[in-house]
């Protein structure tokens, strides 16, 4: 018999002598939860552990004593180490119970175990296996219990909580097993979970992601990790540990494991083994403590999970390299802050991202979930835009689509389970941010379109001009043509990469195929001068309209949203007026919402960037894009005047102001509109910017404007205004008219006005005045020129902004 020295019992300063290492093997199954065997099976390897799949949850293993024992220390992934004692082919169709009473009763379990011994008894039964759990296990124990009465007339006790011998049943549709448990209890428990969160991430599972994005590798190694969402800091404590070669397994060393009675336990050998994973804890701990750590970042919403993660490092006897962490109460939206000096002192040459989101149960809401992670991957792309490496980025997901809006380099999944939620890891590294916009990309270059030369020189001379504007300002959603030439009567705006073009309706004395062509020559000339195709070039034709196709799309726009800046007719809206009793009407409503939730998945959206912030537009479905770029300054000045502030938004439309206030560190934010669709699509940007929209600080009201104003009573340091010409409304003889009813709108705002606080309104109306009452009643200062603009033509200003203060 050879007696081989392996790591985990050398060099051992506390024992005199070496325990002698026997060579026999054992054939054992190490069981983890479905999706973790490939991690499992790169942990082993690790160990020099060969081993092989054998099916869902099970890895074979042939082992010595020694590779046992550091199994069951070691692990972080596996679930049991069970010692296979029995087996038989059974019939799911008969009794399954008697089936495992007559396997339990051909085991000698006097050969096993003493009269002296405890025995307790787990099962694990397949769903398609139709037995009483409980019964199954209670007829095993009759089966030990009598074979230890015909033997030696008496029977062992059984100890549940922590028996000296944990037997362990497996049963599927075609087989039943029963084991050995060596492990005592389940390995994937940890002793430091004292704290948690809603949704906590399983630590084994936590593990086996670590293992899967080769986080344990020391060779090439991460320089930082960073949980931007760590919750109570399950990957951060797993990934520490890792570093500091912290066997898991200790916790349990004196007594949960079940092998301790075993006929072959090697207690020396044992002791040996638990010493040695004690000192190499204590040299890496003593090495990440001195300094020898990768940068280690953790951030979450909620100040009680950043105290949650404290807790459980002080448990898993980090205490030492807390102050070597970066542990911060930082939503998302200022994941950017976070990283910005990090970046500047290169402590994030090759970062590893990975995260547990909310993904339904802390969401609340499956709708926001793809916008969360839609706008994680944009965000960590403008961060790391500039660096040689990019971070690789592994995050949950609960439904493998909501991952795909991921910008992942050859993505890869993997399928697994956080306790009994099936989840999705995807990872991969991060891919570079595309290019310039279409406007930084512009280049002036001669180009020649036959009828159309005229549209084509003035197109590039505005483009060309706008450019350094739009370049100092960081500007990429403009304005670049407004109508300049009498016979091309369009407005092209710009949206990062894409062009949207609005064809006003000719008049009636111009034919209506002179029109086309002018307006196809014109298209013609645009995708020349940007040099792009077709697909990124949306048209939209703005006529004088009536009834419910005012608005473009008429599912969605409501009484109170901003209307067609020109479009002076107003809308009417039936569809509360349902016929028939309170059921009709109930079924009706559910009718109507279930079209607009299933129209809502189809619509494309596209993602533009604005001052940092990210918004969601529509080029297709409405005749406006969700985003008026003519607001543009008015933005930035709430953004400004938002730090600390209550803001309400009144007839937000999609929440693009709202957003803005919430970046801008406003202490609340309250959007109200009348139409629950835009803001269920203003909800969908704030997750885009990683702006929790289960917040309190964060309302959202579908009402009618007027109601609402008259029956809040809550105060707000800043209000924005922005009302459409004309609007159906329960109020003012059944429309809203801009001008004829403003000084009223004006006036109930006001009564919500906080003392210092300032109201910002605006309107598109371009024969209005403000009635002179307003500025003999309040602080009026009117703020056309600061809101308009680089891109638009202040002589003729697009709309009309006033700053509106109570006097002192």
């Amino acid at each position: 018999m050879s007696t081989p020295t392996t790591e985990n019992i050398s060099n051992s300063n506390n024992l005199n002598t070496q325990p002698t290492v026997s060579n026999k093997r054992y054939d054992i199954l190490v069981t983890c939860a479905d999706g973790l065997e490939a991690p499992l099976q790169t942990e082993l390897a690790s160990m020099e552990i060969d081993c092989e799949l054998k099916g869902t949850g099970r890895i074979a293993v042939n082992a010595t004593l020694e590779q046992i024992y550091k199994i069951c220390l070691w692990s972080r992934v596996a679930s049991r180490v069970l010692l296979p004692i029995k087996k038989r082919n059974i019939n799911k169709d008969y009794d399954v119970a008697e089936q495992l009473n007559g396997l339990a009763s051909t085991v000698d379990w006097t050969q096993w175990f003493g009269l002296d011994n405890t025995f307790a008894i787990r099962m694990s039964v397949d769903k398609r296996v139709q037995v009483s759990q409980q019964f199954a296990m209670l007829r095993i124990k009759d089966a030990i219990a009598d074979t230890f009465s015909e033997k030696l007339d008496a029977r062992p006790d059984v100890d549940s909580s922590n028996p000296d011998f944990p037997i362990y049943a497996t049963v599927n549709e075609k087989q039943a097993e029963i084991f050995l448990d060596l492990s005592g209890t389940s390995l994937h428990r940890r002793g430091y979970r004292v704290a948690m969160t809603d949704a906590p991430l399983k630590e084994n599972l936590a593990a086996g992601l670590l293992y899967t994005v080769d986080w344990h590798k020391k060779k090439n190694s991460y320089s930082a990790l960073i949980d931007p969402m760590c919750g109570s800091g399950t990957f951060i404590i797993e990934a520490l540990l890792m570093h500091c070669d912290y066997a898991v397994g200790i916790d349990k060393a004196e007594s949960q494991f079940g092998f301790y009675n075993w006929q072959e336990h090697d207690s020396e050998l044992w002791q040996q083994c638990v010493v040695d994973a004690q000192e190499r804890f204590h040299n890496g701990l003593e090495k990440a403590a001195a300094g020898k750590l990768p940068t280690i970042m953790g951030f979450d919403a909620d100040a009680g999970a950043i105290k949650a993660v404290h807790k459980n490092l002080i448990a898993a006897g980090l205490i030492e390299l807390i102050p070597h962490l970066t542990l911060e109460q930082r939503p998302l939206s200022q994941l950017k802050i976070a990283l910005t000096k990090p970046l500047l002192d290169r402590k994030l040459k090759r970062p590893l991202i990975i995260t547990n989101p909310p993904y339904g149960e802390r969401l609340g809401d499956s709708d926001f979930i793809k916008p969360l992670y839609q706008g994680l991957g944009l965000t960590l792309q403008d961060i790391f835009a500039k660096q040689k490496y990019q971070p690789m980025l592994g995050l949950l997901a609960a439904h493998v689509e909501q991952a795909d809006v991921l910008p992942l380099d050859e993505p890869q999944t993997l399928r697994c389970h956080n306790g009994a939620i099936t989840v999705y890891f995807r990872y991969g590294q991060l891919l570079r941010k595309e290019g310039e916009s279409l406007i930084d990309r512009f280049e002036r270059q001669k180009i020649e379109v036959e009828e159309a030369q005229d549209f084509v020189n003035r197109l590039q001379k505005n483009v060309a001009h706008l450019k350094k504007l739009a370049t100092k300002e960081d500007v990429t959603n403009l304005r670049v043509y407004d109508a300049d030439l009498p016979d091309y009567k369009v407005a092209i705006d710009v949206y990062g990469d894409y062009v949207h073009v609005q064809e006003w309706a000719p008049p009636k004395t111009i034919p209506p195929e002179t029109a086309r062509k002018r307006f196809n020559l014109a298209l013609m000339g645009i995708r020349e001068v940007f040099g792009i195709n077709r697909e990124r070039i949306f048209i939209k034709t703005r006529a004088r309209q009536v009834g419910n196709t005012q608005y473009g799309n008429p599912e969605s726009p409501s009484k109170d949203t901003k209307a067609s800046k020109d479009a002076p007719e107003p809308k009417k809206d039936n569809r509360n007026r349902y016929k028939g009793n309170k059921f009709q009407q109930a079924r009706e409503e559910a009718k109507r919402q279930e079209a607009q939730r299933l129209a809502q998945k189809k619509r494309k959206m596209h993602v533009v960037q604005e001052d940092g912030a990210y918004f969601y537009v529509n080029f297709t479905d409405y005749l406006d894009t969700g985003l008026f770029i003519d607001h543009r300054n008015m933005r930035s000045m709430i953004r400004s005047a938002s730090r600390g502030a209550d803001v309400l938004n009144l007839f937000a439309y999609t929440c693009t102001a709202s957003v803005h206030a919430a970046l801008g560190g406003a202490k609340s934010v309250t959007s109200v509109d009348l139409s629950q669709n835009y803001l269920d699509w203003g909800k969908q940007n704030f997750a885009l910017n990683g702006l929790d929209v289960t917040t309190s600080r964060y309302q959202f009201i579908a009402s009618d404007i007027f109601d609402w104003i008259k029956d809040n009573t809550d105060q707000f340091d800043v209000i924005f205004i922005d009302p459409p010409t004309f609007s159906n409304s329960k109020k003012f003889q059944g429309t809203f008219d801009v001008q004829r009813d403003h000084t009223a709108l004006i006036n109930r705002a006001m009564n919500r006005l906080a003392n210092g606080g300032v109201i910002y309104f605006s309107n598109n109306f371009t024969r209005f005045e403000l009635d002179e009452e307003l500025y003999e009643r309040y602080d009026v200062v009117e703020i056309t020129n600061e809101t308009i603009g680089f891109d638009f033509n202040p002589k003729k200003p697009i709309h009309q902004s006033f700053e509106i203060r109570h006097k002192l």
